[in-house]
């Protein structure tokens, strides 16, 4: 369980860093396409976030131990998917 938290949070350290260095590289018009693309992941990210938590709820799932390895290794998932894709805008980009 702890072991997924803190590698989804080295992996938002790493969308953060990745998102930076593309808005760095681009020009104003394309910019506003990767914010808005930025913003629509952080909100599909909390929609998702929302919905792992309430399916991972006792009711639904029994209870255990099990269901908050399962709850943050989807979280884990989904924001180390993210810095993957935006991994591969930059190697694009720099041709590496």
């Amino acid at each position: 369980y702890n072991s997924y938290l803190s590698a989804e949070s080295e992996y938002k350290k790493l969308v953060d860093n990745y998102y930076q260095l593309l808005l760095s590289k681009l020009n104003d018009t394309d910019k506003a396409i990767l914010q808005q693309s930025q913003n629509s992941w952080m909100q599909h990210y909390n929609s998702e976030l929302n919905l792992n938590n309430t399916v991972s709820k006792d009711e639904y799932t029994g209870g255990g131990n099990m269901q908050g390895i399962f709850a943050a290794y989807s979280v884990y998932d989904f924001t180390k998917f993210r810095a993957i894709r935006l991994y591969r805008y930059i190697s694009r980009m720099f041709n590496i």
